[in-house]
């Protein structure tokens, strides 16, 4: 885990659908005193509706770990779903 957070791919297993699920360690966020950061991250994404920003699903937590589920966007995306600027 680096900066005290890991990106994984995450698939749905009775549906075949492909998350991105981004796993942060409440400890070094608190220790870095990163907590409006994360607070404003998880708004931000609840709150837009853009084709260039991913969409976030939903978000949970446990004793040690606050995730956000949202899509996962490989590579090959830009090239299937082109974005104007």
């Amino acid at each position: 885990m680096y900066f005290g957070m890991q990106v994984v791919k995450a698939t749905k297993k009775d549906t075949g659908i492909t998350y991105a699920l981004k796993i942060m360690d409440k400890l070094h966020i608190v220790k870095e005193n990163k907590t409006a950061y994360v607070k404003l991250e998880r708004i931000v994404l609840d709150q837009l509706d853009h084709p260039g920003i991913v969409r976030l699903f939903f978000t949970f937590q446990d004793a040690h770990y606050l995730c956000i589920l949202s899509f996962f966007l490989s590579i090959f995306s830009f090239f299937i779903f082109p974005v104007s600027l």
